[in-house]
């Protein structure tokens, strides 16, 4: 009788310990990288806990590059952890074209025929590099390595570009150009793809200032 007691006892112990057991959420890695288009799927595969519990997250935004702060739920259970959508999606080869706004705001297209570029992955991982030539060769930016667009949320920057332009007349004294309303999105296909931005010259003394629309279309494989 005894000895059943301590064996009633022993497997009492073992099943409230099991029971006791902490619930520990765990990740494969510290920063989580992933591409636009992603899904709360996608980013819970380097996500588990030791019930094997489902898993949700939070504060992510698929369709915008940058880096967000995520919470992963699991019943009572929530930890934060950086997950970074990339741009490495926005790469490929788009057709360039290249619009002058007139004075009572009209777009005028300057005539290049059917202009080509390779807009290649940057050196981070929310960097896209624009260049200063089409596929054929010839500098659209003419004194510049290339454009670096940099986006993080609904923000979008590219430095401002001091140098002459191809389809503006050149100057012994280059004008500075700033880029503003950059603009990307989702594509029919499912796609990601750079829209354009707006291009504003302006002279080193204030005095004159002029301004151009740049538009991207993505060509789909």
């Amino acid at each position: 009788m005894i000895k059943k007691s301590i064996l009633y006892l022993f497997f009492a112990v073992i099943a409230l310990t099991s029971c006791n057991k902490e619930k520990v959420m765990t990740f494969s890695t510290e920063e989580i990288m992933i591409d636009l288009g992603s899904s709360d799927k996608d980013v819970c595969q380097f996500v588990k806990v030791t019930d094997n519990a489902p898993i949700t997250v939070s504060g992510i935004n698929y369709d915008k590059v940058g880096s967000y702060q995520a919470v992963f739920t699991s019943g009572d259970l929530q930890e934060t952890r950086t997950v970074k959508v990339r741009a490495d999606k926005l790469a490929g080869t788009y057709e360039f074209h290249f619009f002058v706004i007139k004075n009572n705001g009209e777009e005028s297209e300057t005539s290049l025929g059917k202009w080509l570029m390779e807009i290649t992955k940057g050196s981070q991982y929310n960097q896209i590099n624009i260049p200063d030539s089409n596929t054929n060769g010839v500098h659209v930016f003419v004194d510049q390595g290339c454009l670096v667009l940099t986006l993080d949320g609904d923000k979008a920057e590219i430095p401002p570009y001091k140098g002459n332009v191809l389809f503006v007349p050149s100057s012994s004294s280059p004008y500075t150009y700033s880029f503003e309303d950059i603009k990307y999105d989702k594509l029919n296909d499912g796609s990601y793809g750079l829209m354009g931005f707006m291009l504003r010259r302006d002279r080193d003394d204030g005095q004159y200032t002029a301004h151009y629309h740049i538009t991207f279309e993505k060509q789909i494989p």
